[in-house]
């Protein structure tokens, strides 16, 4: 039986060439697509697909956000990463989240056919890049999910995208102070006392 594969990627270009991909892999069956991670999920769970092959960055919820949803809903489909995106913070979400399989775009065509034959043997797939930052993280000390807590990560995405204390404060349900205290302990803990630098750091490590 074909593995029976769905894509939910939000660039119409690299999806046509998925779509293409899978249509001409044998051993592959192409049942569902979309751009959108809402109609994504709708589609996927009314279908459940053998395979979700599922882009970080989706028009509305995102791949991580699709990839937990179908983890606790479908956990017999299986989940591949593809993006852009080789920060620390997405390489953490992405082995947090429990794909399967994660391949950067950038990579031949080559290489994500190895991963799609990969996981259809049943084993998972992770690009040498993603061993790379993975390795990082875990040897360096000052990696920032070794500082800040899970909490203080969300408020710092937050205060670099330009949020005031008082919108996080109501987005997460907690007091105004409590973001503040939150605030100046992220500060003093990556010695960093101005929103620039904050912000440069945070999108340094893929948290914006």
């Amino acid at each position: 039986m074909p593995l029976r594969t769905y894509i939910a990627e939000d660039q119409t270009l690299f999806r046509t060439l998925l779509v293409k991909l899978i249509n001409d892999k044998e051993g592959f069956e192409l049942i569902g697509q979309s751009p959108r991670g809402e109609e994504a999920l709708e589609q996927c769970l009314r279908l459940k697909p053998d395979l979700a092959i599922v882009d970080i960055r989706l028009i509305g919820m995102d791949g991580i956000e699709l990839g937990q949803q179908l983890r606790d809903q479908l956990p017999e489909t299986r989940r591949l990463a593809v993006t852009t995106l080789t920060d620390p913070f997405t390489i953490k979400r992405i082995r947090e989240t429990g794909f399967h399989g994660y391949v950067e775009k950038n990579q031949p065509v080559d290489v994500l056919e190895e991963a799609l034959d990969t996981i259809e043997s049943g084993r998972s797939y992770f690009s040498p890049v993603m061993e790379v930052v993975k390795n990082n993280l875990v040897q360096d000390p000052f990696s920032f999910y070794k500082i800040l807590s899970e909490r203080e990560q969300q408020i710092l995405r937050k205060v670099a995208q330009g949020e005031t204390s008082k919108a996080i404060a109501e987005d997460l349900g907690l007091s105004r102070r409590t973001v503040q205290n939150h605030r100046y302990n992220i500060m003093q803990k990556l010695e960093i006392h101005d929103l620039p630098s904050l912000t440069r750091y945070a999108v340094e490590n893929g948290l914006i």
